[in-house]
C-alpha cells in the first residue's frame, strides 16, 4: 500500500475509532508521501489536499491552530499546481472556502471572512448550472455575505447574499433533505433585510419560509419548539404592523403549542 493510501486509510480509521494516535500516524505517512513527490509531480496536488484534509481533522480534534493554518497553506499550494481548466479546481476553491470559514470562526478577522467569500466566488465561476455542487456553493456564499453585512453594515453584501440564497434554494426543491440549510439561511437574511429597510415583502417571505421550516418538524419532534419560536417572532412583528386577525390567531395557536409542550415537560 502506498504512503498516501496508508495515510488516508488511517485518517478514515480515526473517523471510526476517534483514536488521535491513529490520526497522527496517518498524518506522518502523508507527510512522508508528500516529501517523496517533486515540486511538479502530477500527483503532488492530490498529496497536498490529502494532507490538508487530515490536518483539518486534527484541528477539529485538538483545536491546534497551527494544524488549520498548515492545511490552508497546503490547499493554496495545490491550487497553484492545478492550472485551469483542470476539472478539480472548483473543489480546491470550495475546500479553501470551508477552511477560511473555520478560521474565521476561530479568529473573527473580517479579512479571513472576505478571503473565504473570494474562494466561493472562484468556486462558483467553475460551477455553471446545472453543476451538482453549485447549490451548495451558492448557499455558503449567501450565508457568508449575510455575515459580512452583519460585520460592516454594507447593504449591497446583504442584497447579493439574498439573491444567491434564492438561487441556492431553487437547486433543492422539496422534499430534498438539503433544502433545509438554504431555507433557514434565506429566512434569516430576509429578516435582516426587513430590519434594515422595513420592506414588508421581505418580512412576508421570511414568514412563508419559516412556516416551511416548521413543517419539517412534526409535533413531538425535540427541535420543533425552536422553530415555533422563530415563526412566532416574525408573526409578532407583522401583527404589530397590521393587527390582522389571522396573524393573531396563528400566534395564539403556536403559543398554545409551546405552553402544552412546557407543561408536558414539567409533568414528566
Amino acid at each position: 500500500m502506498s504512503l498516501i493510501n496508508l495515510g488516508s486509510a488511517l485518517d478514515t480509521l480515526y473517523e471510526h475509532n476517534s483514536d488521535i494516535n491513529v490520526l497522527n500516524e496517518g498524518i506522518s505517512h502523508l507527510r512522508d508521501a508528500l516529501a517523496l513527490l517533486p515540486a511538479h509531480h502530477p500527483n503532488r496536488w492530490m498529496s497536498l489536499i490529502n494532507l490538508g484534509a487530515a490536518l483539518k481533522t486534527l484541528y477539529g480534534c485538538n483545536g491546534d491552530i497551527t494544524a488549520l493554518n498548515e492545511s490552508i497553506s497546503h490547499h493554496h499550494d495545490a491550487v497553484a499546481l492545478l492550472a485551469a481548466p483542470h476539472p478539480a479546481r472548483w473543489m480546491l476553491f470550495a475546500n479553501l472556502a470551508d477552511l477560511s470559514q473555520t478560521l474565521y470562526e476561530r479568529n473573527g478577522d473580517i479579512s479571513t471572512l472576505n478571503e473565504g467569500i473570494s474562494h466561493l466566488h472562484d468556486a462558483l465561476a467553475l460551477q455553471p448550472a446545472p453543476h451538482p455542487n453549485r447549490g451548495s456553493s451558492l448557499n455558503k456564499l449567501g450565508s457568508a455575505l449575510h455575515t459580512l453585512f452583519e460585520r460592516n453594515g454594507d447593504i449591497s453584501s446583504l442584497n447579493k447574499g439574498v439573491s444567491h440564497l434564492h438561487e441556492a434554494l431553487s437547486f433543492y426543491p422539496a422534499p430534498n433533505p438539503d433544502r433545509f440549510s438554504p431555507l433557514y439561511n434565506l429566512a434569516k437574511a430576509l429578516l435582516s433585510q426587513y430590519n434594515h429597510d422595513g420592506e414588508i415583502g421581505s418580512l412576508n417571505e421570511a414568514i412563508v419560509l419559516r412556516r416551511e421550516l416548521l413543517a419539517l418538524y412534526p409535533l413531538g419532534h425535540p427541535s420543533r419548539t425552536f422553530y415555533v419560536g422563530h415563526l412566532v417572532e416574525l408573526l409578532d412583528i407583522r401583527f404589530a404592523l397590521n393587527a390582522e386577525e389571522a396573524d393573531r390567531d396563528e400566534i395564539q395557536a403556536l403559543q398554545g403549542e409551546l405552553e402544552s409542550r412546557s407543561n408536558g415537560l414539567q409533568g414528566a
